[in-house]
């Protein structure tokens, strides 16, 4: 864009200034070149830094649920955050939780933030969870009483639910 200045005797003097107006933390350099071939900028590069914003996480949920799969809680939000900038949250690097699959508590999970970030933890932001045991129902198909015949009597399950599939069949398997 061009600026408006003043050349010795007040007329007016045109500006550009190239490379000045950015949004995200880095370093740059601003540029200002006279339009006017009769004047020379002495110090016509100006260097300067945005820096980034210091953040902290906000934890979701610490208490989970066997799912079958390896788990972590999420960050809900992050402390210090530009308004409008959610985004962020979406590129969150997550450390220290793929063997986190069993129920178990004192799970531990680290978040991190990418280098190309606006952003900056001062502090390892990390928390520590739980994977509570998921709870199944069977589905009971037999009598509640049953009458001596001298044979052997059981009570038979036609089915769970809320197993997860993968292990639906190693769980009806140790339960029948």
């Amino acid at each position: 864009p061009a600026v408006d200045a003043k050349d010795i005797n007040g007329m007016s003097l045109e500006l550009l200034l190239v490379n000045f107006n950015k949004i995200n933390a880095g370093r740059y350099t601003a540029i200002a070149i006279s339009a006017d071939t009769n004047y020379k900028i002495s110090n016509s590069t100006y260097a300067y830094e945005i820096q980034k914003k210091s953040a902290s996480v906000s934890w979701g949920t610490l208490n989970l649920v066997y799912s079958g799969s390896p788990q972590h809680p999420r960050v809900d939000s992050l402390v210090g955050m530009v308004q409008g900038d959610d985004e962020v949250l979406s590129t969150l690097i997550y450390r220290g939780y793929n063997a986190n699959v069993n129920a178990g508590e004192g799970y531990a999970v680290t978040v991190e933030l990418p280098v190309n970030s606006n952003y900056k933890f001062d502090t390892l932001q990390s928390t520590v969870y739980n994977i509570f045991k998921r709870v199944i129902t069977a589905q009971w198909n037999s009598a509640r009483t049953f009458e001596y015949n001298g044979r052997e009597q059981n009570a038979t399950v036609s089915s769970f639910s809320n197993i997860v599939q993968s292990d639906a069949q190693s769980v009806i398997s140790s339960l029948i």
